[in-house]
């Protein structure tokens, strides 16, 4: 009996964590594109999405990662994000209208092949969950004018 109790509660604790709202695990598409940096200097953007993105606002749930770089010099690098000492930024926007920056963690980018996609991983920690995976994001082309 107290085995039989012990596991129906356990179910319980499992079931709960498992019903999480954040749906951070259902991130499974990603994407880069060029976009506009500092000055209107290049940077990218990296989208970790759960439909496949074709554009630059993906349907939520989706993280955005912003690097004030050119996408052709990533390989090879990691970038702080989150905290006084960010070096990249990271929102998780879980709908249209609720969107949160990151508290903590850092991307990686491993490789950049020559159609422009990108290899690499993530670890993020927002108010409400964390992503920590590996990516490969296809390059998406935008006709996003800086100002």
């Amino acid at each position: 009996m107290f085995l039989n109790r012990l596991t129906g509660i356990w179910m319980i604790v499992v079931l709960a964590v498992g019903c999480d709202s954040n749906r951070l695990d259902e991130l499974t598409h990603a994407a880069v594109m060029r976009t506009c940096g500092p000055a209107d200097g290049p940077a990218v953007a990296i989208l970790l999405a759960s439909s496949p993105v074709e554009f630059t606002d993906p349907t939520p749930p989706y993280v955005r990662i912003y690097i004030a770089e050119q996408l052709e010099t990533l390989a090879g690098r990691s970038w702080t994000v989150g905290g006084s000492e960010a070096e990249a930024g990271a929102w998780y926007q879980r709908t249209s209208t609720d969107r949160e920056s990151a508290l903590d963690g850092q991307v990686s980018v491993i490789t950049v092949g020559a159609d422009n996609s990108i290899e690499g991983s993530v670890d993020i920690t927002f108010s409400n969950g964390r992503i920590q995976d590996a990516f490969r994001a296809r390059f998406v082309a935008t006709n996003q004018l800086c100002p």
